[in-house]
């Protein structure tokens, strides 16, 4: 602690000689933003360290020293900051002027030629103003775009738009940590921060429901082997190997990362379409109000389980709960290879290309640089 206020001294003079690079990523495509900041900083001579944020590096937070400069360099999660980020961010502890950065990317498609840009939403500014309000001197906030890794929706871009993109993003990083190193402030994307608060009902609704879905949608293919590599790998630890042979069981923890369907080694790993329709008809409004309607043939106070508030936690709580049914008994279902075939076939999945940043391999994501 002492260490991070002798810090902010020597922030409130400009003097910085240390860049901290703190990193949580999916695929690589942070990794990689993170990795050019490095790249930077060592090139105008001042001493690099990139951390992962999973598993935690320390729980007293970063190892800070007078002079450093914090950057947190994160991926968009349904136009926000992931969960594991802004729990990061929270955890650090106070200071009196530390000068930090904070760097987002955002996934960009191609339709037909044409590029489409990714939007950061809330993303790059709600971490910043945690940091704010924890004490940092916040000198830098950037939103870049890299390849979608959203392979769940869209097929992952060919080699030779990927490399584009990602080319672009390195000269666009690398240029934004240099305006921040010479000691100018560089508070990029205010106005598409409007229309992230615009958005902010979509990303609140995804982190309190729609992720815990999606995590419910995941199976493994006949093309398992059993290895386990998704569930050693996840960096939430949201995968356990089940029964026999085991077979990875999605947790409520996934965060949507894409991690083990992009580096899974036999591509086993889809998202079914078929079974997330059935589950949302199981698990839906419709359902407990048949429930509700039911007790309330018994129970007459039962009909308050469908108005107001109560109504809605009721609905919350029951989708919660009826989908970790459901799906234990998809999970069980999926061992019989006809079953197994039906849902592989029905999910447009099985045809998208997986995504991988360039240059980074499974072994690279494990920790720090």
């Amino acid at each position: 602690m002492e260490n991070w206020l002798a810090g902010a001294e020597a922030g409130r003079r400009h003097v910085m000689s240390r860049l901290q690079v703190y990193y949580l990523t999916g695929t690589g495509n942070s990794l990689l933003a993170a990795r050019w900041l490095a790249a930077a900083a060592r090139a105008a001579g001042f001493g690099v360290a990139v951390r992962s944020i999973v598993p935690a590096p320390s729980s007293d937070g970063p190892d800070a020293q007078p002079g450093d400069l914090l950057a947190l360099c994160l991926p968009t999660h349904a136009f926000t900051a992931p969960w594991a980020m802004i729990r990061f961010a929270l955890g650090l502890p106070p200071s009196r002027g530390t000068p930090a950065l904070v760097l987002v990317t955002r996934g960009t498609l191609l339709v037909g030629r044409v590029l489409i840009p990714g939007l950061e939403g809330t993303a790059a500014y709600l971490i910043a103003g945690i940091l704010r309000v924890k004490g940092y001197d916040v000198r830098g906030v950037h939103a870049v775009d890299m390849p979608s890794n959203w392979t769940i929706v869209h097929p992952a871009m060919s080699v030779e738009p990927t490399e584009r993109v990602v080319g672009q993003a390195e000269v666009e990083v690398t240029a934004f940590v240099q305006s921040v190193l010479a000691g100018r402030r560089r508070l990029d994307g205010q106005v598409r921060l409007a229309l992230g608060l615009a958005l902010a009902p979509v990303s609140l609704l995804y982190n309190i429901l729609g992720r815990f879905r999606l995590a419910k949608l995941n199976f493994a293919t006949r093309a398992c082997n059993s290895c386990g590599r998704c569930a050693r790998e996840c960096p939430h630890g949201a995968i356990r190997m089940r029964g026999r042979p085991p077979r990875p069981f999605w947790t409520y923890d996934c965060q949507g990362c894409m991690r083990c369907r992009s580096y899974c080694p036999t591509e086993a790993i889809e998202t079914s379409y078929s079974f997330g329709a059935l589950a949302s008809f199981l698990t839906g409004s419709s359902a407990l109000a048949f429930l509700v309607g039911e007790a309330a043939r018994h129970v007459p106070a039962a009909r308050a389980l469908n108005r107001g508030w109560l109504g809605r936690l009721a609905t919350y709580a029951y989708g919660l709960g009826a989908m970790a049914l459901v799906y234990r008994a998809f999970h069980a279902a999926i061992r019989v290879p006809a079953v197994n075939r039906f849902f592989a076939l029905t999910t447009p999945t099985t045809r998208f290309r997986r995504y991988r940043a360039p240059g980074v391999s499974a072994a690279d994501l494990r920790g720090d640089e």
